[in-house]
Order: structure tokens, then sequence, then C-alpha cells
């Protein structure tokens, strides 16, 4: 993921070209200006930041500049969605660990349901058990109040209204702690084909993917244990042949470094896989207008069931997602 630049700070945890009198006035090479002292209701971090927006008031230092606009843009995760557009795609149809009924789908017949949708700002006055909080939840816009189903052998195109819905960063509910975005739009018909054994039920369609925000930086984590995985694989293929040409006490004492071998890239392969949740490659997310957050390019669709006293979430396919810039 882009790794968002932070501004520099003196480790001592002053300002590089800063001093402060008695009298509580700041000047380097320009002319005062009157420097409040630290507040009490006020970090020390926070102190700092004040006091370069003041002191960018008199100089034209690109240093100073860098971290006021640093500090500046950086949003938090929840907000970094607000505003932006998106096209959505879903694919409806059979999947593997479905629960809808044994019949459903069975062909292999997928509806394709194409829409547009806004993350918007605006607070969503009501509880929804999927997004898991009222806290940070928004509405989601449906561009015109419909989408479109794709045509078929036996119809043409459709248009299906579609009402606004909501969503919400579920943040360390994702594997490895990741964050997921999960959001709905609500349907009044259920949507189906002529013929068809698979259908979409009236109501709300449940929608979820990964979310990545370029505020987390990379650890690097991934490219090490890829390093260290192909080293060990070469160090493999060469004791290959180095077995084949030792001896009857040398074949035994390089086969037991060929198990442990084995076992160190068993292990770093895990730890590859799980350094790969936690740091997707760009290739499987779909960025933002911005490129400040970046989306799993596939997520997953299910609907809600009232089971008695209990609900289930049945899947009822894959989406498909992708920036309007793009």
């Amino acid at each position: 993921m882009a790794q968002m630049n932070g501004g520099r700070q003196d480790p001592s945890g002053g300002d590089e070209g800063l001093s402060s009198s008695s009298s509580g006035t700041t000047a380097t090479n320009a002319s005062p200006v009157q420097q409040e002292s630290k507040r009490e209701d006020e970090s020390e971090s926070e102190y700092m930041k004040r006091r370069l927006v003041e002191r960018l008031a008199v100089s034209n230092n690109p240093e100073y500049s860098d971290v006021i606009n640093s500090a500046r843009t950086t949003q938090r995760d929840e907000t970094l969605l607000d505003g932006t557009k998106w096209k959505i795609s879903l694919d409806i149809g059979r999947e593997m660990g479905t629960w809808m009924p044994k019949d459903w789908g069975i062909s292999g017949d997928r509806l394709k349901l194409d829409f547009e949708i806004e993350f918007t700002d605006e607070q969503l006055y009501e509880r929804e058990e999927f997004l898991g909080s009222m806290g940070d939840a928004k509405i989601v816009a449906v561009k015109g109040g419909r989408m479109t189903l794709s045509p078929s052998v036996r119809e043409g195109v459709r248009e299906i209204s579609v009402k606004n819905g909501g969503w919400r960063v579920s943040r360390g509910n994702g594997p490895m702690g990741t964050s997921l975005l999960r959001f709905y739009i609500e349907t009044d018909e259920k949507i189906s084909r002529k013929g068809g054994d698979v259908y979409c039920p009236a109501g709300r369609i449940y929608c979820s993917c990964g979310f990545f925000s370029a505020n987390t930086p990379s650890r690097g984590e991934k490219e090490r244990y890829k390093k260290k995985l192909d080293d060990l694989i070469a160090r493999a293929e060469t004791l290959d042949y180095e077995i084949a040409a030792a001896g009857f006490l040398g074949k035994l004492k390089k086969n037991a470094e060929m198990i442990r071998l084995k076992v160190e890239m068993q292990e770093s392969a895990q730890r590859f896989r799980e350094a790969s949740i936690l740091d997707p490659d760009s290739s499987i997310l779909k960025f933002s207008s911005k490129g400040d957050v970046g989306l799993t390019k596939e997520g997953g669709v299910c609907c809600k069931v009232n089971k008695g006293v209990a609900l289930e979430y049945h899947i009822l396919g894959r989406f498909y997602i992708q920036s309007c810039k793009e």
C-alpha cells in the first residue's frame, strides 16, 4: 500500500530552526511572531504542530510546509471513502457453502446486476446488525435509484428500482485483523429471469470486501518472507544434487538437513501468506479516485433470512467493484 508522508521532527521533541525565549516569542531569521505558551489541555505533539503553523506565517522554508501539509491531509480511515463513487457489478448465483435452497441456482445460471453508488458522509440513523454499529454508519446513495439487469437468451435488459442503504468500515473484523467495508442496498421486488432457477430475494442485499487504508504503512514483512522462501527453495534444489552425489554417510547428513529445510519452508510459506493478507498486492485492489484507500476488487454478497428467533446470512454470490474514475 502507498504510505502517507510523515512530518520531520527533531528527536529531542523540538522542531528544527525554532527557538523560544522566556517572553514566548519565536524568531529565526524572520520577523518575530507572538508565541503562545503550551496550554494545559494541549499534548506535546499538538503544541509543536501549532508552533509550526505560527512559524509558517513568517517562513517559506519547505521543511515546515511539508510537515503542516502532511498533518492536514491525514484522515481517519472511516472518512476516506466519504463522497467517493463506485461502480458495482453483482454476480448472483450458486456458490460453495451457500445455505440457499438445494435447487437454487443448480443450473449454473447467474444474474448480473450493475449500478453506481456513492459512499456519502451522511449519518445513517438506523440500526442494522450487518453493519455492526450505528457509530460511523453512513448512507449509501444509489445513482438514479436503479440498477440494470443484464440481458439473457430469453430476455433483454431490465431496470430494477433500488433504495439507498448504508455503509460502514468494520475495523479489525477481517482476516488476520484487517478491516472490512460493509454496505447494503434494498429492493422491493424479487429479481429473477423467466424459467430460471436463480433469484435475488426482495429486501436488503448485503455486500462486504476488504478495506485497506494508505494511512497504514507497509512493514515490509511480505517482501522479507518472500525473499527467505526463495532462498530456501534455491537451497533445497542445490541440496537435491548434493544428496544424489553424496556417499552413504553424506546422504544421511544431507537428508536430515533437507527435512529441517522443508519444515522451515512450510513455516516461511505460512508467514508469507499471513503477511500477504495484511499487505495485499495492489493487483487485487481497486483504489479510490484519490488513491488513498484500496478495496478488494471482489467481495461477497448475501441476504438475511429469519429462522425463528435466529438470523442467518445466506450467500447469494459475489460482487466486483471499481472507482467511477476508471
